[in-house]
């Protein structure tokens, strides 16, 4: 491009070849990667997903890293990896957290039976039948 550098696009945006050298030198010693192709164990290590969250994203076409499919097993290059990490805002996050409710808990204050309410609280936030258990006699 400018000046004889070299850049390489990487999710829309210009990474200098130089940058993604350093950064697939670095991967490579870090994690002990040693062929030019990684598989999804390895890949779980270096993103920080369970290779089972790496697999749904291939199946349902959301992993944001090009890959290979070589006898069966998902591959991906160590350039198109370190290209990734190099990226400016890379595609996966962790998943943003659930906003405060403004629901109120139970608590001891609100007298017998709290208990009882913030665990019928719970087993509905979470999707499960309302408890049908025999109530304990006070």
């Amino acid at each position: 491009m400018e000046d004889g550098k070299e850049e390489r696009l990487s999710m829309g945006a210009p990474v200098p070849d130089a940058e993604i050298a350093a950064a697939k030198a670095w991967l490579a010693g870090e994690f002990s990667i040693d062929s030019a192709l990684v598989g999804v164990p390895k890949l779980s290590r270096v993103i920080g997903l369970s290779p089972s969250t790496i697999y749904a994203h291939l199946r349902s076409g959301k992993f944001p890293i090009r890959y290979r499919v070589i006898n069966k097993t998902p591959m991906v290059s160590l350039d198109d990896l370190a290209a990734w990490y190099c990226a400016p805002a890379p595609e996966l996050r962790p998943a943003a957290p659930l906003p405060p409710s403004n629901v109120r808990m139970p608590s001891p204050e609100d007298g017998d039976g709290w208990l009882e309410a913030l665990a019928e609280r719970a087993r509905l936030e979470v999707g499960a039948e309302p408890s049908n258990r025999r109530r304990r006699r006070t």
